[in-house]
């Protein structure tokens, strides 16, 4: 696997550390509004390293951002991020803001710009998505939604979205849990741990006027207090082993979930691990090496 460096922080100080990291061929990203103040700030990436020289080139440059931090006297105003590039989805297209796309056929997706009104139509999901998972361009964003549609469809029985309790368990963006409720569902609750992916989340939510149907929340199953009718998540393999258990007591009897975040070769575990959760497999999905399961609990 391979890896690259985020770092995130002060233009002026951001311009400084670019000259500190000439040796590691530093990348601007993009150059923008810094917090809510207005100053400038601005985004850097160090190129893709191996997994065997990640954990050095991190010490490298946390040192080279304490450094800075004291001297000028900026301390916790940098951000650093190590990016799984077969987890991670492409940063976004900073010269065409409103270029949109559709991860599937049905729905239309468009990167937020503060010129753009609020979406309201049933088709069209407003996204701002700089520090969560979800841009719907990943291939197992665009396999759970495939899924999602499919049973819209009512491909595996009947399901009716507008009685439907959702779940969007790891929730990033909060791009499925708004993708379910412009499919119709009557209420849909996003769980995440990371608070920078929460408040992402709940400001598209905001933008896409689905306040009063998806509730999104910090935290893991201990956020939740009730069944769903539908489950969605898109995790990456690690968090499906240590917590996948938890999945069957979260759906209705009869219920159905929507898996991804794995690829084929990891898609015999976790077709183990939800067996085990009490769910069997009704349809695999497959794209670009992804993988994608929709599930069912037996009825009660």
């Amino acid at each position: 696997m391979r890896f690259e460096i985020i770092i995130e922080g002060p233009l002026f100080a951001m311009q400084e550390l670019h000259g500190q990291l000439e040796g590691l061929s530093p990348v601007w990203i993009r150059k923008r509004k810094w917090k809510s103040d207005g100053e400038k700030g601005g985004i850097l990436r160090v190129e893709s390293c191996r997994e065997d020289r990640l954990n050095d080139r991190l010490r490298f440059i946390s040192n080279a951002v304490s450094l800075l931090e004291k001297r000028r006297a900026l301390e916790g105003a940098f951000r650093l991020e190590a990016r799984n590039l077969s987890y991670t989805e492409p940063l976004a297209d900073t010269g065409a803001p409103d270029r949109a796309y559709h991860p599937i056929p049905s729905m239309t997706v468009q990167r937020w710009h503060p010129n753009l009104n609020p979406a309201s139509d049933s088709d069209r999901l407003l996204l701002y998505s700089e520090h969560a998972f979800g841009s719907g361009k990943h291939p197992t964003t665009r396999l759970c939604l495939e899924g999602m549609e499919q049973i819209r469809r009512q491909a595996f029985g009947p399901f009716h979205f507008h009685e439907a309790m959702v779940l969007d368990f790891g929730c990033g963006s909060g791009i499925l849990a708004m993708a379910a409720a412009k499919m119709g569902a009557r209420q849909v609750k996003g769980v995440d741990r990371d608070p920078d992916a929460v408040r992402d989340a709940r400001f598209n939510v905001e933008i896409n006027r689905l306040q009063d149907r998806v509730c999104i929340v910090e935290g893991s199953w201990e956020a939740l207090d009730k069944t769903h009718a539908l489950m969605l998540a898109n995790l990456v393999p690690a968090v499906f082993t240590r917590a996948g258990d938890q999945m069957g007591r979260y759906l209705n009897g009869g219920g159905l979930a929507v898996l991804s975040g794995f690829g084929i070769a990891q898609a015999h575990e976790i077709r183990a691990l939800s067996r085990r959760a009490g769910l069997r497999v009704v349809k695999r999905l497959e794209r670009d090496a992804w993988c994608a399961f929709i599930l069912q609990k037996p009825a009660a």
